[in-house]
């Protein structure tokens, strides 16, 4: 079912850069708190956002991840793009 070891060589996870992680969440956060009104992005791209910003989050320190994810479900709050 699965190939030997030997020939799984060259699948390994790509590396992550927390540095780069933290950028682009912040990014995000960042156009949502610029808005006033809706969303900086389509309607695909904000519920894209919404899956995959709190799964990003998981590859920073916890404390930094659960702040992030807090500010960033409170910015989607105060626009109404979530209950």
């Amino acid at each position: 079912m699965f190939a030997p070891t030997e020939m799984r060589k060259g699948c390994e996870p790509p590396l992550i850069d927390p540095n780069d992680v933290r950028s682009r969440l912040t990014r995000a956060l960042d156009a949502l708190k610029a808005c006033e009104v809706g969303s900086p992005w389509s309607e695909e791209a904000t519920g894209r956002n919404i899956v995959i910003f709190p799964q990003m989050a998981n590859w920073l320190p916890r404390d930094e991840a659960d702040t992030l994810r807090n500010a960033f479900r409170a910015e989607l709050v105060r626009l109404d793009l979530v209950r």
